[in-house]
């Protein structure tokens, strides 16, 4: 194949993947958050197991520490949004004041009036308000998310303290396949 062709047939290649991974973001996203949480958690199990802890405490461990780490974002989440939500409340009257204020300085430049009406629609705190339903929404699907993480972290917590018996049941055959 000539340079070209190898080069468009890559780049190509790297499109169709990109949109396969969009496509799929539901599924993937919970996914790599799921194995990076175990990933970082996981070695918490070694000095369990290392001071006696039976491998299903230790694993049981690993998930608790996750839950815990999921439940803190999910905590933050909330507060953000409850703490944005009493924000625009309480600068409502001030909200209004500025935009009639940018709809006036506008209107003194020169901008005619349909594109300052247009402009301060888009800034009245309704449409703030808006903006923090859609967050509520968000966090309704957070939760969704968050069971399908929750159920990705069990099984591979459980997979990886499966995994680390490995080398003492296939290190002499498969010793080299299972280093890397």
């Amino acid at each position: 194949m000539t340079p070209a062709t190898r080069t468009l047939l890559f780049v190509s290649v790297a499109v169709v993947s990109l949109a396969g991974i969009h496509a799929a973001r539901e599924v993937l996203a919970p996914l790599f958050l799921a194995a990076v949480l175990v990933i970082i958690v996981h070695p918490i199990r070694h000095p369990l197991e290392r001071r006696g802890w039976p491998r299903a405490a230790a694993t049981t461990a690993v998930i608790v520490v996750v839950y815990l780490i999921l439940l803190a974002l999910i905590a933050m989440l909330v507060f953000a949004g409850i703490r944005f939500t009493g924000l625009v409340t309480d600068f409502m009257p001030e909200l209004r004041a500025q935009v009639s204020d940018i709809g006036t300085w506008l209107g003194t430049i020169g901008v005619d009036q349909s594109s300052i009406d247009q402009a301060t629609s888009a800034l009245q705190p309704s449409q703030l308000l808006g903006v923090a339903t859609s967050l509520s929404g968000a966090v309704v699907g957070v939760f969704t998310t968050l069971f399908v993480v929750v159920t990705y972290v069990i099984f591979m917590a459980v997979d990886a303290a499966r995994y680390d018996g490995a080398h003492a049941l296939f290190g002499d055959t498969q010793g080299n396949v299972l280093s890397r």
